[in-house]
């Protein structure tokens, strides 16, 4: 009976395969056009082939993004690929769509959007929407989602109870948004810009580090919205291998900022500080409260963030400080005695 099911599962196996093979085979090979819908598809500026492969599969114009890509890439159009907005069909070949992609689009008004480093998701969110770009709600579902074609999208842990999936991966940066563009578009595009910034090697620095891409993340959101010194980076993740190594808490007030706040960062109080009661918000994202690394990124951190974690600096530092100067940089100490004293 054993082998019954084993030899079925093997060939039920080689039939899905064989009909995605010769389904993909007819789409690549396909000379002549079908019905279909027209669709009005919109490629954003910068966008790259892959970025465009995704968004045609999304509004049904292809089915299969390699199939296009490995079209497109035996042409010399590569380069020739247009923004702005392009009337398609469902029922088209690839070869009318590139030809069709690689005549000008139709211009639509855009927008220059500036998310500085450390911005969170519900803060994009709201610069969005005052920019006419997309809806702050439209947005904070797209990002969300987790059905973006990239491998570290892949890798992000699907039962945590985050406030945003994709929080730490939107890359902080300027950016030239369409007026009422798709906040799919908006999400996606931002994911491609922090593919483009990830270190060389990083998977395997992680792995040399027993630590997963999502836990270098949240490491570098906090080290993003601790310290904005460039030389101070380093230090501060050394701080935090410290701490982990000792099995001390993390004990970092962005993240009580970050859980009391829903991620606006805007404190309430008179003083714009952390109170002791603040330090007790029942949080998975309070360090202060749960030991080791919160349960996701507290914000969305810059490449220099994410390689100071990668490369942290080595020392014997458990506490700092602020020192209060213009410049926001801070004191560094290896005992508590030192820490309180200074």
């Amino acid at each position: 009976m054993k082998k019954i099911i084993i030899t079925l599962a093997f060939f039920g196996l080689m039939g899905i395969m064989i009909f995605y093979a010769v389904s993909f085979t007819k789409e690549f090979m396909r000379k002549s056009t079908v019905e279909g819908e027209n669709v009005e598809v919109t490629i954003p500026e910068g966008a790259t082939a892959k970025t465009i492969a995704e968004i045609l599969k999304d509004n049904g114009v292809i089915k299969y993004r390699r199939a296009f890509l490995m079209k497109l890439n035996g042409t010399d159009k590569k380069e020739d690929l247009q923004m702005g907005q392009f009337q398609l069909n469902t029922g088209m070949t690839m070869d009318d769509v590139i030809a069709v992609l690689t005549t000008a689009g139709d211009p639509r008004e855009s927008v220059t959007v500036t998310f500085p480093e450390g911005y969170s998701i519900e803060q994009m969110g709201v610069d969005l929407e005052k920019a006419g770009v997309c809806k702050a709600k439209k947005f904070y579902r797209a990002a969300n989602k987790l059905d973006y074609d990239f491998e570290f999208v892949k890798q992000i842990p699907t039962d945590l109870n985050v406030n945003y999936r994709l929080q730490g991966y939107l890359y902080p940066d300027t950016y030239e948004f369409y007026v009422d563009e798709t906040a799919t578009e908006v999400v996606r595009r931002m994911l491609d810009n922090f593919a483009s910034h990830l270190p060389d090697g990083i998977y395997e620095e992680a792995a040399s580090k027993d630590l997963s891409i999502y836990e270098i993340v949240t490491m570098a959101a906090m080290v993003e919205k601790e310290t904005r010194i460039p030389d101070e980076k380093p230090i501060v993740a050394g701080v935090f291998y410290n701490r982990i190594r000792r099995d001390m808490p993390l004990q970092i007030d962005a993240t009580v900022v970050y859980a009391i706040t829903d991620g606006s960062y805007q404190l309430s109080n008179d003083q714009g500080i952390v109170t002791y009661d603040d330090l007790e918000v029942d949080s998975l994202y309070n360090t202060y409260k749960y030991p080791g690394l919160p349960v996701g990124p507290i914000c969305n951190p810059a490449a220099a963030s994410i390689e100071a974690v990668l490369n942290p600096a080595e020392h014997n530092y458990l506490y700092y400080r602020a020192t209060g100067d213009e410049e926001g940089t801070h004191i560094f100490s290896e005992t508590l005695a030192q820490h309180t004293q200074q």
